[in-house]
Parts: structure tokens; sequence; C-alpha cells
């Protein structure tokens, strides 16, 4: 019986782990030089406008979730740059099948 008690608590744990949205140590370091990577592929112009906000916010299902401040500009990138981050992500790690833009704006005290 406490064989069979051990067994669940190890598929318990494993199950919270395969379900965290946190990127692993592989995913922030693939992502990190995706993002380093930025400036060189599509200028500097660029990078300042539109690519230097992008935020890694999260790691699922073969997803890159990363974040802008506004609907704008995740609509630009999305339809502009994000097709080629998609590559270059999958370049760094076979793992990442696609990219997911979202808003995150940042909260203003009052």
């Amino acid at each position: 019986m406490s064989n069979a008690s051990s067994n669940v608590i190890t598929m318990a744990s494993g199950f919270q782990q395969a379900d965290s949205f946190e990127p692993t140590p592989e995913i922030l370091k693939a992502w990190t030089a995706v993002y380093k990577a930025l400036r060189g592929e599509f200028g500097e112009a660029v990078y300042r406008s539109w690519l230097k906000p992008l935020t890694l916010q999260a790691y699922y299902h073969n997803t890159l979730e990363v974040s802008v401040p506004t609907r704008f500009m995740r609509d630009w990138i999305q339809s502009h740059y994000a097709e080629r981050i998609l590559e270059m992500s999958m370049e760094k790690s076979v793992d990442i099948k696609r990219l997911e833009i979202v808003v995150v704006q940042s909260s203003v005290p009052l």
C-alpha cells in the first residue's frame, strides 16, 4: 500500500511540473539568444521601435509566450516580425513550435 501511495505522489508532482508555465532553463537560454539577435536581424530602428519591449512571459505546450505593452504593438509585430522571430526561436530550440504575442500593460500607480 505504501508503494502505491508513493506512486500517486510521484505522479501528482510530475503532473504539476508538466503543467508549469515557467520557462525551463533551456527555453530561457533559447529566448535570450533570440532576443539578443533581434537587433542584428531587424536593425537598430526596428529593434528600438518595436522589438525591445518583448518580454518572455511563459512557455507551455511548445508555445513561447512573449508580451508587449500595447495591442497596436502586438498587431504590428504579429504582422511584420512574428514569423521570423518564430523561425529564430525554432532554430535555438526544437521544442518551440508556436509564438504567442500577448498584451501585458504595466500597472501605473494612481
